[in-house]
């Protein structure tokens, strides 16, 4: 069994997405007028694509929400895989448009603010939702052998850039509190 019960790394690494959340909201409120803030929310684009989209989300579609099934919980996991995919999908068209607001054009930027709010409302959200039932709830009922089996297969989805991935969370994440971000 792990140090750490496998539901409360998904609530740490939740607790990292939304301090990059937070990084992404203020770069997205200084894109019009300081390009500085471009690298910024490249490099949260960059952890909520591989890590949150990919990595974090992989750890709850092919591993959590499975024993939750089982377990007779299949609808609310169904919503949240729901949210994963739009969610995807908002970054997949940030990330289309940053080029061309690297390059200075304004529908460019004005799209990216908008679509980047909206992601970082739902995924916010979508935290928050998680974390209260669906997390909660496997806490309770989740067995020994479950959190055994939790354990076995997160391992074999955290790859090398795990650990870095994380850093880069935290970093971001420290750099906008530090900058007065939420």
């Amino acid at each position: 069994m792990s140090r750490i019960h496998p539901v409360q790394v998904l609530l740490d690494e939740h607790e990292v997405i939304e301090g990059v959340i937070n990084t992404m909201e203020w770069a997205l409120a200084r894109l019009e007028n300081d390009p500085a803030s471009l690298p910024v929310l490249n490099k949260t684009l960059d952890f909520l694509g591989y890590f949150a989209d990919g990595l974090h989300h992989e750890k709850e579609e092919k591993v959590l929400f499975p024993v939750l099934k089982r377990k007779g919980l299949s609808g609310a996991a169904r919503s949240f895989v729901s949210e994963h995919r739009t969610g995807h999908m908002h970054l997949a068209a940030i990330e289309e448009n940053l080029p061309a607001a690297l390059q200075g054009e304004s529908r460019a930027r004005s799209f990216i603010y908008s679509e980047g709010l909206v992601y970082a409302a739902l995924m916010r959200e979508h935290i928050r939702e998680e974390n209260e039932t669906v997390l909660e709830l496997a806490r309770q009922i989740l067995s020994p052998e479950d959190i055994a089996e939790l354990d076995r297969l997160s391992a074999t989805l955290d790859d090398e850039n795990y650990e870095k991935y994380i850093a880069l969370g935290e970093e971001l994440a420290g750099a906008a509190a530090a900058l007065g971000a939420r």
